[in-house]
């Protein structure tokens, strides 16, 4: 989606962000994290490791390890 004509709310993050957040574990397989996502309707998803953030697993990024 083109950025240029959306306007960007101006209040607080906590407004807008998600709070039942969908983890993945850095040590399950893309496939569990393909399934999290579609069963939760998400197109990415954060990864974690010992309760911390390590990184975001995107669709794309699944799509491009399958070929």
């Amino acid at each position: 989606m083109p950025t240029r004509n959306v306007e960007i709310p101006t209040g607080p993050v906590a407004e807008f962000m998600t709070t039942n957040v969908v983890t993945v574990g850095t040590r399950r397989a893309a496939q569990d994290a393909a399934q999290l996502m579609i069963e939760h309707d998400i197109e990415q998803i954060p990864a974690v490791s010992g309760g911390e953030l390590v990184g975001i697993v995107r669709d794309v990024d699944l799509l491009r390890g399958a070929v």
